[in-house]
């Protein structure tokens, strides 16, 4: 405990490196708290180094409590907005496009399932349907999320 008030800004700005790295690096901006404390560490720490806040403990705690709550006030709304950022994108996937039979009637208000790979995968129509699809028919893979297979009746082209 001796080093570190002998060292206290240094500890401080290493504390805060250590604090952002794990929020950003292991959690990705899951809590953000990590965030603000780490920020607000480093700052302190950095302040004393430069000599502007007298280097105590007391100091310490009291800078590195009000920066955070600073920080937090201060970057609440942006980091919500980058952490509730999503990619717009549909998601790929090598079953889109794959075909197969019903094995139940499928229906905006009744599921099937089908077994592909071991996994009984629930399937959901991927577009509005005029009627309930029968066991039999045949349906192509529009769409895929975990575990559900958004699907839609295969066309016949007459040739």
């Amino acid at each position: 405990m001796d080093f570190f008030s002998q060292h206290l800004p240094e500890s401080l700005i290493a504390l805060g490196i250590i604090l952002v790295a794990i929020e950003v690096g292991i959690l990705g901006f899951a809590t953000l708290f990590l965030i603000f404390i780490g920020g607000a560490s480093l700052l302190t720490g950095l302040a004393m180094k430069a000599e502007w806040i007298e280097v105590t403990i007391n100091n310490a705690l009291i800078f590195t409590g009000l920066l955070s709550v600073m920080l937090a006030i201060i970057a609440w709304q942006p980091m919500k907005k980058l952490q509730s950022q999503s990619s717009k994108q549909g998601q790929t996937s090598d079953f889109v496009g794959m075909c197969f039979e019903l094995t139940s009637e499928l229906s905006s208000t009744q599921l099937s399932s089908y077994r592909f790979s071991g996994i009984l995968w629930t399937v959901k129509p991927g577009e509005k349907l005029d009627g309930p699809l029968a066991p039999g028919t045949q349906v192509t893979v529009t769409a895929v999320e975990v575990g559900t297979l958004y699907v839609a009746p295969v066309q016949d082209n007459p040739s």
